[in-house]
C-alpha cells in the first residue's frame, strides 16, 4: 500500500460519484483540495504562480471522462507535465507527486523511466490506476 493510497482511493471514489462525464478542471481541483487537505498543485488545474510541497496529476480519458474538455490529457502529456514540474518549475519545492490515471501503459512510461528515476532521488512519486472508483498502486 502506498503512502497516498487512501487519498487516491477517496479521490477516485468522489470523482466516480460526482462525475456525470461533464466534470471540469475546477471541480477536479476542488475535489483534490478537499480530500488532500493541504495546498497542492493540480494538473490539469487552474494555473497558479505558487509551487507546493505536493502535486497531483490526472490522466483520465476512458469511460465517462472521454471527450471531457481539459480532463482527458493523454498519459504521455501528463508524464511530460510531471517532469516539467518536478525538474523545472517547482524542482526545489515539490517533494511528492501523485499520478492518478485510468490508462496506464508501460510502453508510454518506458521512455520517461530514467528521468523519473532521477527525480525520485530527491522527491517521491506514486502512480495509481483508477478503475470503478478505486485505485491500485503501480510500481514504477
Amino acid at each position: 500500500m502506498g503512502e497516498f493510497q487512501k487519498q487516491a482511493d477517496d479521490i477516485a471514489r468522489t470523482i466516480n460519484e460526482k462525475s456525470t462525464g461533464k466534470m471540469n478542471i475546477s471541480e477536479l481541483s476542488k475535489i483534490t483540495a478537499e480530500i488532500v487537505g493541504d495546498e497542492v498543485n493540480c494538473y490539469p488545474g487552474v494555473p497558479g504562480r505558487k509551487c507546493h510541497k505536493g502535486a497531483y496529476f490526472y490522466s483520465l480519458d476512458k469511460g465517462k471522462y472521454k471527450g471531457t474538455r481539459g480532463l482527458n490529457l493523454s498519459l504521455y502529456v501528463v508524464l511530460s507535465k510531471i517532469v516539467q514540474h518536478m525538474i523545472g518549475t517547482c524542482e526545489s519545492e515539490t517533494k511528492y507527486a501523485v499520478l492518478i490515471t485510468d490508462n496506464w501503459n508501460d510502453n508510454t512510461y518506458s521512455p520517461w523511466q530514467s528521468t523519473f528515476e532521477k527525480i525520485m532521488k530527491n522527491a517521491y512519486i506514486e502512480v495509481y490506476l483508477m478503475t470503478s472508483g478505486k485505485c491500485t498502486k503501480i510500481e514504477i
